[in-house]
């Protein structure tokens, strides 16, 4: 496997396996996301390698941003992952052909009609790596983890990571979230200490977060033009820092990105009735308010009367306690309240009927 083929994958395999030998925890810093990957992560990545030659979609893309290793390695980090997580083989692979009905093989759009989905041709399944970087300017940096075996236009989310936190793992949590449906995109914010497999990111502002999101959105277009659905409204997801700089970015592109959900993160975005107001004006429809730690949930209490007095809807929701952090537990929360986020949005027809992964 050529170099550049190998960063492709992501980070290093390596420390996949020894997050697995940690339990599945990916130990991060201060706001590190933390996601478990060894509940489907770093095992599926291995299943999206195994489906994607023979056109198969993945039972669930997701992860430790695994790196320059061959699939052989992966596959061995991907079978660890799943002896810890108590995945087997066989569930992951009846959930890849559960995933790859109605795939119509490599080729050329065929043109066909797709009943309850907002793009009506059908193209040639997605190809490519489970997660791939995306270069921005001025030397920036993005993941994205396309619906692998998609044949139809599929509609974004952008996840944007906390503070001393990694944006492939992010992006790992919410493939997870949000099944094998819409492509993920997940900027980085500004590189801390030397360059190394495990280098974490931080956000400035909410004008780089800004920045960095357009950025990624649009060079994700660019990158898959058939498949990504331009037309429909953005999702936005937040973690922690990534959660709490938000609430400027959305009301200066509300109309683009009408509905997030904060985890972990942005209690106290929306306390201002005015900003509530102006978010709502200019197109805000829904936030999800999500939290994981003893206590948390009433911290959103002034923000969510704020948007819901302007008209825009508001939900917390507690995962339980598990830390400032998205293990399973809270990645099956947010999956459940998913549907009340995209309900009526434009590219997201289509998700209700899609193949569902069997964990999350």
């Amino acid at each position: 496997m050529g170099r550049g083929r190998a960063e492709k994958r992501g980070r290093a395999v390596g420390r996949g396996r020894a997050e697995a030998r940690a339990g599945g925890r990916a130990v991060g810093a201060r706001d590190s996301v933390r996601v478990v990957v060894a509940v489907g992560i770093a095992a599926l990545g291995s299943a999206v390698m195994a489906c994607r030659d023979s056109g198969s979609a993945p039972a669930a893309e997701g992860g430790a941003v695994g790196s320059g290793a061959a699939a052989a390695s992966a596959a061995r980090a991907g079978a660890s992952a799943r002896a810890a997580a108590g995945v087997s083989a066989d569930a992951a692979a009846r959930a890849s052909a559960d995933a790859s009905a109605g795939a119509v093989g490599s080729g050329a759009s065929v043109g066909a009609s797709v009943s309850g989905d907002a793009s009506a041709t059908v193209l040639a399944p997605v190809g490519g790596d489970w997660i791939e970087k995306v270069s921005l300017p001025d030397g920036g940096l993005a993941y994205v983890t396309p619906p692998t075996g998609a044949t139809t236009r599929r509609p974004v989310i952008v996840a944007i990571h906390g503070a001393v936190d990694d944006p492939g793992l992010m992006c790992g949590a919410w493939r997870l979230v949000a099944d094998v449906y819409p492509f993920v995109v997940c900027p980085a914010g500004t590189p801390i200490g030397a360059d190394t497999p495990d280098r974490k990111y931080v956000w400035g502002s909410s004008a780089q977060i800004e920045k960095r999101a357009l950025e990624a959105v649009a060079a994700v277009a660019v990158k898959y033009p058939a498949y990504v659905d331009a037309d429909a409204p953005v999702v936005y997801a937040g973690f922690s820092q990534g959660a709490t700089m938000a609430a400027p970015f959305l009301v200066r592109h509300a109309k683009r990105f009408p509905c997030a959900v904060f985890t972990e993160g942005g209690h106290h975005s929306f306390d201002s009735p005015a900003l509530a107001a102006a978010y709502a004006r200019a197109g805000g429809e829904r936030v999800l308010f999500t939290c994981s730690q003893a206590g948390c949930a009433g911290a959103f209490d002034l923000s969510r009367a704020a948007l819901e007095h302007a008209g825009v809807g508001a939900r917390v929701v507690f995962s339980g306690a598990f830390g400032h952090s998205m293990p399973p537990p809270v990645r099956e929360s947010v999956h459940a309240a998913l549907p009340w986020v995209i309900e009526g949005l434009a590219g997201w027809t289509g998700y209700a009927t899609a193949p569902k992964l069997p964990s999350h």
